[in-house]
């Protein structure tokens, strides 16, 4: 399969399901936001309700929430917006294939379980590609052995591990796509 062909063919899906993408973007940008900075803005909250107008340290609590500041260094950028984009691919390419396998097979007698792997590689994706999951899980692991410090050498002091998430969750849209193009289907 040509890679023009398969690049028509993910732009004829998210064309096809553009509201799912666009959500899916706006969910795991907004879920990227709260995962870093929720903390701080709960301790900016309590400390400014007792201080100001409630009003006024709920938008406080929203501005310090979507606070971007993280996102600084130009690889970090490159970093979430890649993984906030290829998984949202890849979920809708979960809903492509979804309706493709309910499509072929309208009696399927157990639809539990392809909600049950969908909820598997769901988890699976989001925790092992977001920022801080898996450079905290590879940290734990390196920290065993005593080798977590040894992160900090790596040009990018261990984004390569999102990156190295991002070729993966991008193999895995390249699967998908094959799997809705030819959908092997009993």
């Amino acid at each position: 399969m040509s890679l023009k062909k398969i690049f028509l063919n993910l732009l004829s899906i998210i064309k096809k399901y553009k509201i799912i993408f666009i959500f899916l973007n706006i969910l795991f940008i907004s879920l990227y936001f709260l995962f870093i900075n929720l903390q701080e803005a709960i301790n900016i909250f309590t400390t400014l309700k007792l201080l100001v107008p409630f009003l006024f340290s709920v938008k406080i609590f929203f501005l310090t929430l979507f606070d971007y500041s993280t996102l600084t260094k130009l690889s970090t950028l490159i970093l979430v917006a890649l993984t906030i984009f290829s998984s949202a691919i890849l979920f809708t390419l979960f809903f492509a294939l979804w309706q493709k396998t309910k499509e072929l097979n309208p009696c399927q007698k157990e639809p539990w379980k392809l909600f049950i792997g969908f909820l598997g590689m769901s988890f699976s994706v989001l925790g092992f590609n977001c920022l801080a999951c898996a450079s905290g899980l590879l940290i734990s692991i390196l920290s065993f052995f005593g080798l977590a410090s040894y992160l900090l050498y790596l040009p990018l002091q261990g984004q390569e591990i999102g990156f190295l998430g991002i070729i993966m969750i991008n193999i895995m849209n390249y699967i998908l796509l094959k799997r809705i193009i030819n959908p092997n289907v009993c």
